[in-house]
């Protein structure tokens, strides 16, 4: 069914970065469409008729973003399944996500920045970058 998941978006976006089983990384530069919501929403539809499986996509300028916005799709049944964080402000939905919910923030990290009062995804991208850095690198 990956596979299938994974041709579909293929054939549907100029460039698609398999991340792993079940998440892509679709780069949508220069792609004309209506709007990205729009177009997510498309995907998503192609996705389930072409494979009967429902997906969740979260839009955003980095990758970091986009997880996050996917997890707030997740969460946010009113969301229909997308979350542009390109579109909203991003500080505000940024604000509800657990730092534990950061791409790459384990459990254990997660703990130590909640110690040093990171609670947030929002939290954590207002803090010291070079200290978080310093610390996270060792």
């Amino acid at each position: 069914m990956s596979r299938r998941v994974m041709e579909t978006l293929a054939a549907e976006a100029p460039e698609v970065e398999i991340y792993s089983i079940d998440e892509a990384f679709l780069n949508l530069a220069g792609l004309e469409w209506r709007g990205l919501t729009d177009y997510a929403r498309h995907l998503q539809a192609t996705v389930r008729s072409h494979t009967g499986i429902s997906v969740s996509i979260g839009i955003g300028p980095t990758k970091t973003l986009p997880k996050i916005g996917n997890h707030l799709a997740k969460a946010q049944p009113d969301a229909g399944g997308v979350c542009d964080l390109a579109a909203v402000d991003a500080d505000h939905a940024l604000s509800t996500g657990d730092v534990g919910d950061v791409w790459g923030i384990g459990r254990q990290w997660a703990a130590w920045l909640k110690g040093q009062g990171i609670h947030t995804a929002l939290d954590l991208k207002r803090a010291d970058a070079k200290a978080i850095r310093r610390k996270m690198t060792r």
